[in-house]
């Protein structure tokens, strides 16, 4: 059975970072740890529930693509799940995954996408990801040819290919993409 570590990046949301917590607590199948990365709010987050449960505050700001970088040198897990702050994950999305894992001989090395998440964005809560990414199709094709959206909080990472490719912690904005291109 493979393992799962959820990084969770944070930045002054301390409300959406527990409900976004409260999803993977509420998983099928649970992972091993969540480690919520705080990436030097004003106040900073605070976790007094669930042992499972980590968090890691940066000294200074450095943005999203540094936060999830710590969580993935502090995770334990065959697997690292990203999940922002402001997103959640519907109940079955670990077992779901678990299953692809458990059905993908080179399962190692193969990056997971999986839309079992709502993404809140003012009143629209919607499923993703919209369309749907082709099981061989090239990443870079469905996002650039078919606008396909890519979140990150859709993505699971085998481990050591996490640990080896890393996101570019000099991008502020679309780190996810990047990731997924290298």
């Amino acid at each position: 059975m493979p393992s799962f570590s959820v990084v969770i990046p944070t930045y002054d949301r301390q409300e959406f970072t527990t409900r976004a917590i409260e999803s993977c607590l509420a998983q099928h199948t649970k992972p091993r740890e969540i480690i919520v990365v705080d990436d030097h709010s004003p106040t900073p987050f605070e976790w007094s529930g669930d042992p499972v449960v980590r968090v890691a505050r940066h000294e200074t700001n450095h943005g999203g693509g540094r936060a999830r970088n710590t969580g993935i040198d502090l995770s334990t897990g065959d697997f690292v799940c990203f999940l922002d702050s402001d997103d959640i994950w519907l109940p079955e999305k670990l077992t779901e995954i678990q299953r692809a894992i458990e059905k993908t001989p080179d399962a190692a090395t193969t990056v997971f996408f999986h839309d079992l998440m709502r993404r809140r964005h003012g009143m629209d809560d919607r499923r993703l990801p919209n369309p749907e990414l082709g099981r061989s199709e090239p990443i870079l094709d469905y996002i650039f040819l078919k606008d396909g959206l890519v979140q990150t909080s859709t993505l699971v990472v085998p481990a050591l290919l996490a640990k080896r490719v890393r996101f570019d912690d000099s991008l502020r904005i679309h780190q996810d993409w990047d990731f997924c291109h290298r």
